[in-house]
């Protein structure tokens, strides 16, 4: 079992748990004092999981492989959770549905659920743009969407916000493009990128709108 990468709060946790229940302090746990430590994290094992695992480690467990069983059974720590919410703004800097910050959880489920929540809401905002449901967005699509969200996009910035994105040439905006272009991951003029990431907010909240009054 690899020694596992934690986060200095958990790695100090585990260490005073260890401890305490390394009562000969030779820097390893038998299989009953395992029982108590895994007790006391709220993880308790079967008596078959604890003979497996102590048959693997030779009888006793050390403090690397107690960490490494201990953060398995825990699920990823607080710390993951800041990652996926660094890594999502990285790629996503103006999504609004992601927090900057996870508040402390046992896991790092909001920040998978922020992911796809974000998606979710691209998905809504491309279907919106996408008028006649072909896949693909269009100069006139676009135009016309955003004009009916209150924006007044020139005939030269529906051309630039195409060609920012349009790695195949072909004029039109599918959705990896679209995604590009909503969250501000293209060189445009910053009026422009602002433009376009706010139509694309309000295109989620009217697909939504329709969808409810569809309901």
């Amino acid at each position: 079992m690899m020694a596992p990468v934690i986060d200095n709060e958990r790695l100090a946790r585990y260490r005073d748990i260890f401890g305490v229940f390394d009562e000969n302090r030779d820097d390893s746990i038998s299989l009953s004092e395992l029982d108590k430590a895994m007790r006391s994290l709220g993880e308790p094992l079967s008596a078959e999981e604890l003979e497996e695992v102590i048959s693997d480690n030779g009888g006793a467990i050390g403090f690397e492989n107690f960490c490494a069983l201990a953060d398995q059974r825990q699920g990823p720590s607080f710390s993951t959770q800041s990652l996926i919410c660094s890594a999502i703004h990285a790629a996503f800097p103006k999504a609004e549905h992601v927090p900057a910050e996870p508040e402390p959880s046992d896991g790092a489920v909001d920040g998978f659920n922020a992911f796809f929540g974000l998606f979710e809401d691209l998905s809504a905002a491309f279907d919106l743009f996408d008028e006649n449901g072909d896949g693909t967005i269009t100069s006139d699509e676009m135009g016309n969407v955003m004009r009916s969200l209150g924006h007044s996009p020139t005939e030269d910035d529906l051309r630039a916000m195409i060609n920012a994105v349009d790695d195949n040439g072909n004029g039109l905006i599918d959705f990896d493009e679209f995604c590009m272009l909503a969250t501000n991951q293209v060189q445009l003029p910053d009026e422009l990128g602002d433009m376009v990431a706010d139509a694309a907010r309000q295109a989620v909240l009217e697909r939504r709108r329709m969808q409810e009054a569809a309901e």
